[in-house]
């Protein structure tokens, strides 16, 4: 485990395990920025609201890290926030989040994560409060047999079902095994599930445009922060920020798990 994926375990330890609010100002800069599509700037301005809530609404919190890995000055992990509230109800918000450190301080933060236990608490809003701001990375794609890191072969996924509307091309990327975790939506668990949510997701918006925006890739795992963008039947044009985290077994993605702003698309 690298140092950043050590800073970023030691500041969800103190602040949520240990009541070490002070941790904040040892852990993360001064001018930190949050990004949470499904944050309302208005009700919480300063973006800094799941960690808010959870100390200040919930009870016996756990911030459970189920995976957390590091490429360079970025840290991705997969967690479920757990707790109850005063009247003994029970609370989980899974998420998948992107870290930025720079030196010994965590300066940016970008997170999807499921509000629906806690939705009358975070007014989350209906369509995406931050689209990812950004230009998309510029990749060159491999298939994946011949692709010499999993980005380049995830790019590749992308294009030929997004962009080239080869949808079948998820038979080639993805692992005859592939179970996929999505709880926004039910997309099935395996291969088939998946191709055919795709299919109707093509359909939907003919001008569809999947631009990768970051990534973090360690071993056998690939974090992918992107933004969706589309035209619909009606005219009306949507944007669907999203981030990814997904294992490989050998050349294809074995599973994934998948966080996005579906309410773009309500």
């Amino acid at each position: 485990m690298g140092p950043n994926s050590k800073l970023y375990l030691s500041l969800i330890d103190e602040l949520f395990h240990r009541g070490n609010g002070a941790a904040v100002t040892e852990h993360v800069a001064k001018g930190y920025q949050s990004h949470d599509p499904f944050v309302d700037r208005s009700v919480i301005p300063h973006r800094r609201g799941l960690a808010d809530l959870a100390l200040r609404e919930l009870r016996g919190v756990r911030y459970e890290v189920c995976d957390v890995f590091e490429e360079s000055n970025r840290v991705a992990a997969r967690w479920v926030l757990l707790g109850h509230r005063p009247n003994g109800t029970r609370v989980a918000v899974p998420g998948i989040s992107i870290a930025r450190v720079e030196g010994d301080r965590v300066h940016e933060g970008w997170g999807v994560a499921d509000y629906n236990d806690v939705a009358d608490l975070t007014q989350p809003a209906r369509l995406p409060a931050d689209a990812w701001e950004g230009k998309p990375r510029t990749i060159v794609t491999a298939a994946p047999a011949d692709a010499h890191t999993r980005l380049a072969a995830y790019a590749w996924l992308v294009d030929q079902c997004y962009h080239q509307r080869r949808v079948a091309a998820m038979s080639e990327a993805l692992h005859p095994e592939y179970v996929g975790f999505d709880p926004f939506r039910d997309r099935g668990t395996g291969v088939g599930g998946i191709i055919s949510f795709t299919e109707k997701v093509t359909a939907l918006y003919p001008d569809l445009r999947y631009h990768i925006l970051d990534a973090v890739e360690a071993g056998d795992r690939l974090c992918v922060r992107y933004r969706v963008e589309g035209t619909d039947t009606t005219g009306r044009h949507v944007v669907v920020p999203g981030i990814s985290i997904n294992h490989f077994e050998g050349a294809r993605i074995r599973r994934g798990w998948t966080m996005n702003h579906y309410g773009a698309l309500s």
